[in-house]
């Protein structure tokens, strides 16, 4: 036999193999349903240190206007007259830019003035205008805080195991990547003759708490 007739054969038997095998996989394995996004529960009251609870509302979602934002809620706390307003969007987003999704899904436009990292909890923004100082951030559901969409992309890429979604990506049963979701944070405190710089360490101290409180409530999409 010549051996291009060899390899020929061979080719032919791999082909076929692979044939059967996928026709295999398709009738035997199970389909899987079409994933949709799993609700978060946003209670009433969340605890922070030395802060006291005052209220919590759930404005109507438009749900015409912003599909992607799946669930909402805003909490108001004060410390010695200080009032504290955290304002909390739970979006489906490819996009992952905090700024961004404030300017959205809030109706404010922020002026961050500086990034800032804290080890464990990720990156987040600061910033004032003439009457707040305000802390924001997405707490991502497989990763620490970010700040930016490349942030954001690098810590889904971490969680993401393409390896194990590929052959059922192949026969149409799951997605190759997962849906993104953001769980956006905005902390905000008058400034009332605090300077920034304070105001900023308040407002730190304040999402230290908050963000372990909301990490370990985060649904794993």
């Amino acid at each position: 036999m010549k051996i291009w007739e060899k390899i020929r054969l061979s080719l032919l038997i791999l082909t076929s193999s692979s044939i059967f095998l996928v026709l295999g996989l398709v009738i035997f394995l199970p389909k899987q349903e079409n994933h949709t996004a799993t609700p978060i529960v946003f209670p009433e009251t969340v605890s922070i240190p030395n802060w006291q609870f005052k209220s919590s509302s759930s404005p109507p979602l438009l749900l015409e206007k912003y599909p992607q934002l799946i669930a909402h809620k805003n909490y108001q706390y004060t410390l010695n007259n200080l009032p504290l307003d955290i304002e909390m969007r739970y979006i489906k987003t490819s996009v992952g830019d905090v700024k961004t999704l404030i300017r959205k899904y809030t109706g404010i436009s922020p002026s961050f003035h500086a990034m800032s990292q804290r080890e464990g909890v990720g990156y987040y923004g600061l910033g004032f205008d003439q009457k707040r100082a305000y802390l924001s951030a997405c707490i991502h559901p497989e990763g620490k805080s970010t700040f930016d969409g490349k942030q954001f992309k690098q810590h889904q890429q971490k969680s993401e195991q393409y390896w194990q979604r590929l052959l059922p990506w192949l026969l149409g049963r799951e997605k190759l990547t997962n849906d993104r979701y953001c769980l956006l944070a905005h902390l905000s405190i008058p400034l009332n003759g605090y300077s920034p710089e304070s105001a900023y360490q308040v407002l730190e101290k304040a999402w230290l708490t908050w963000y372990q409180n909301w990490r370990s409530r985060l649904p794993k999409n």
